[in-house]
């Protein structure tokens, strides 16, 4: 399955909602049977072989985060009203907020790893880790991000490499507004 033309169809039945995933040409396959390989869309040979030659980048803007101290579901909005995901932040994980106003889940090791505070500053971080690499798309894409929710992902948009397998989606507009190339 190439992850680049297909994506995720709803349609209704008699008795059931099923999903199906939907190809360029408008063939489907069930999506119980699609749902492995969505899972490993971005963990292919092809993928890999995209981050080979990806460009680095580096966040370049002060974020905001709080810490959550309860079960908290979050739905990534993008300014212009398209939902790229969910998440539940779990006690301890931190809700960040870009300046372009989106929001997302980073467990505690990870954004401590990521994000210092800015100083005097109280919820205010900036980068402070690894940088990523990029690949721009060019189609339409749905896939299973590494928090185990659907991303999905417009041509135009960025599937990221974090390292350590983790892979996940970045529209166009707020990957240009946060992301630097690294060199």
């Amino acid at each position: 399955m190439n992850p680049e033309q297909y994506s995720i169809d709803e349609a209704h039945n008699e008795s059931s909602k099923m999903r199906d995933i939907v190809g360029p040409k408008g063939e489907t396959q069930d999506y119980q049977d699609a749902e492995k390989q969505l899972e490993e869309s971005l963990q292919t040979a092809d993928w890999d072989s995209k981050f080979e030659s990806a460009i680095w980048y580096k966040k370049n803007v002060e974020i905001r985060a709080v810490q959550a101290t309860a079960e908290t579901p979050i739905t990534t909005v993008l300014a212009d009203g398209h939902v790229e995901t969910t998440n539940t932040a779990k006690p301890g994980d931190f809700i960040v907020t870009n300046p372009s106003g989106e929001q997302y889940v980073i467990d505690e090791e990870k954004f401590k790893s990521k994000y210092e505070p800015i100083t005097n500053q109280a919820g205010h971080y900036k980068a402070v880790g690894t940088p990523i690499k990029a690949v721009q798309i060019n189609s339409d894409v749905s896939f299973k991000a590494p928090w185990g929710e659907e991303m999905h992902m417009r041509a135009g948009d960025f599937i990221v490499d974090a390292g350590n397998g983790d892979r996940y989606g970045i529209a166009q507009k707020e990957f240009n507004e946060t992301y630097v190339p690294a060199n």
